[in-house]
């Protein structure tokens, strides 16, 4: 028979987030990042994306109430050598 214990262990270990890339970054980390406000941040990753100097992902936070929700994403991508 499983245990409490057991089932609390699985619960505790499917409530966590998996590993995240560093790299990836919401428009608030990246507002954060640059010391700048959320619209404008948005406007520079827009710009970004459109210059193909980024892409949108996704990315596993958890929110104000604890549940994980995956939220939009960037990643810059790397340059193509020559």
């Amino acid at each position: 028979m499983i245990t409490r214990n057991e089932w609390l262990a699985a619960l505790d270990e499917a409530n966590t987030p998996p590993p995240q890339d560093p790299n990836v970054l919401t428009v608030r980390e990246f507002a954060d990042l640059l010391g700048i406000g959320r619209d404008a941040a948005g406007d520079r990753i827009a710009l970004l994306v459109k210059a193909g100097k980024a892409e949108r992902v996704t990315k596993v936070i958890r929110n104000v109430s604890g549940s994980l929700v995956k939220v939009p994403a960037y990643r810059l991508l790397k340059k193509k050598k020559p």
